[in-house]
């Protein structure tokens, strides 16, 4: 999976990445378990649709941050080319649905600002968060199809 073998080779940065990724893992989980419980708790935070996005980009932060402690060295766990292949495959699919629940708080963020001067009585949001799993889904799928067609190995792999 790692071109340069770079990967283990300093220790400072492995130390700091075992150290602080878990870290953030737990924090992430912790968020994701108070938030769910005081949702069903209190009517107040289940009405606006923000709440659901962002519950959305820690769950996408948190998956990601597992994948990475888990595949982040192939030697860890012993994985072969291919679970490495399917770990840069998912891993990729989760980055860029994280990037796409953060702009979908933008938009949430920038509706709230202008929905004074702007208001189109309109609600998108069940769209929207149907849109930050597909369009990733899309991206990653269409980059999966011209590797695939072009013979390259562009998420990994030995035969490079």
């Amino acid at each position: 999976m790692d071109l340069h073998e770079y990967v283990g080779q300093d220790l400072a940065l492995q130390i700091i990445t075992l150290v602080l990724c878990p870290i953030s893992t737990l924090c992430l989980l912790l968020y994701i378990l108070v938030f769910v419980y005081h949702r069903h708790k209190k009517q107040l935070m289940s009405n606006h649709p923000r709440n659901e996005v962002t519950l959305g980009l820690c769950a996408s932060l948190l998956v990601a941050n597992v994948l990475i402690l888990v595949t982040m060295d192939r030697n860890y766990l012993y994985l072969s080319d291919e679970m490495c292949v399917a770990s840069a495959i998912a891993l990729h699919y989760v980055l860029i649905c994280a990037f796409a629940w953060m702009a979908l708080e933008g938009i949430l963020l920038a509706r709230l600002v202008l929905v004074d001067v702007f208001s189109s009585g309109r609600e998108h949001s069940r769209l929207e968060r149907t849109a930050a799993f597909l369009v990733p889904a899309v991206i990653v799928g269409s980059t999966c199809a011209v590797n695939f067609a072009r013979g390259d190995h562009g998420y990994g792999g030995d035969e490079l």
